[in-house]
């Protein structure tokens, strides 16, 4: 086979941005503020410039997965950004998109406050999974993507979620009309409906597209940074985790550490989805840790109580405490890694949402284990 050129390669890569561009970008805006948008957009522009030979072919296949990592990035930076506010001890208020008024509603048939207000009473995984679905156009295939779960996963919460939003929306505004249809209408007009309510709240509906000349000015940006490191990537040493934060907060960091100062903990919860997990996981994958908020490498060091403490000593992804307090559980119903953890033994810990992430993604270090971690976070 015809090796590619590297304008070949270019021209494929600026064909990708083309298609993803406006669909990530989107997400993004309807999610943060537009300074922070910007920037993890292009963050995962060079992400896909770096793995572009590893890209699922065809658009419903690759915006997911690009979404996928941009809300992997999104995390990332959203983590920091709180981590930085505690240490300095400022409030940073993001200026999130305005709502928009749909004027292809005057008469307010369309209640874009009452939906909005329905979304803030859910938890925040149903949320984000309707977000998905309505705003940003992902059916259960493409949520199982950006999620890392399997399809059939992902229409059964998606299900769950659509139904515990129209609870929310009936208890709120007490009339079931709102739908704008009869009693007993079919599955898909119900769906339908759903979804026009709920885009009605999506604040990035009026959003106008970049420039064309933002894509050139990245991509230069992209050959630049590219061009100045070995095409073959060295093996690195895992980085200490260090938030990116000014010199003053640095040094605060660093003076507890070395004079011994008391670790900081947090706490994961086990997985929570039983058999459906068990029997809906998709295979263990770089592209499903990817879309993990926290990876981690850590040892047990106590078993006290049914409480097990982890010492983290990796961090791949997110921000993470030095040590991780978790429930121990049965081996037989744990979606863990089908063992329960073991004292003295170390592990891979990939979790989203305060949750450990079961389906294979977390586990015991194994060699094979280490090897999807390593592909995923290099």
């Amino acid at each position: 086979m015809r090796p590619v050129t590297d304008v070949e390669h270019e021209q494929r890569f600026r064909t990708l941005a083309e298609l993803i561009l406006e669909p990530v970008r989107r997400y993004l805006l309807r999610r943060t503020d537009m300074a922070t948008a910007d920037d993890v957009l292009s963050e995962t522009l060079l992400v896909c410039w770096r793995r572009l030979d590893e890209l699922p072919v065809g658009p419903d296949e690759t915006i997911p997965w690009v979404i996928g990592v941009a809300r992997n990035l999104l995390a990332n930076a959203q983590r920091a950004e709180r981590r930085r506010t505690r240490l300095t001890g400022k409030i940073i208020a993001l200026d999130p998109p305005a709502p928009v008024v749909d004027d292809a509603n005057p008469d307010g048939a369309v209640d874009a406050d009452g939906v909005r207000d329905a979304l803030a009473q859910l938890r925040s995984a149903d949320a984000e999974l309707l977000r998905l679905w309505a705003w940003d156009g992902l059916e259960s295939p493409q949520l199982a993507t950006v999620l890392g779960i399997s399809s059939n996963a992902a229409a059964i919460r998606l299900h769950r979620a659509k139904a515990r939003l129209k609870e929310e929306l009936l208890k709120a505004r007490g009339y079931p009309d709102m739908y704008r249809m009869k009693e007993g209408a079919p599955m898909e007009e119900v769906d339908r409906a759903l979804r026009e309510q709920l885009r009605a709240a999506d604040p990035a509906q009026r959003i106008a597209p970049l420039p064309d000349t933002w894509l050139d000015y990245r991509m230069e940006e992209i050959m630049i940074e590219t061009t100045t490191t070995p095409a073959v990537p060295t093996p690195r040493a895992r980085r200490a985790w260090v938030p990116l934060v000014g010199a003053a907060a640095a040094a605060a960091i660093a003076v507890p550490l070395v004079l011994g100062g008391t670790p900081t903990t947090e706490q994961l919860a086990q997985p929570n989805d039983g058999g459906l997990a068990l029997g809906s996981c998709l295979p263990v994958s770089p592209e499903g840790l990817l879309a993990q908020e926290q990876a981690f490498a850590a040892r047990v060091i106590a078993l006290d109580g049914g409480i097990v403490t982890l010492e983290v000593t990796e961090r791949f992804a997110g921000e993470v405490a030095d040590r991780v307090e978790v429930q121990q559980v049965d081996a037989i119903t744990s979606d863990f890694s089908s063992v329960p953890f073991e004292a003295g033994e170390s592990y891979l810990v990939a979790a989203s949402d305060g949750m450990i992430s079961g389906c294979g993604l977390s586990g015991t270090d194994s060699a094979e284990l280490r090897a999807i971690y390593d592909a995923a976070f290099g």
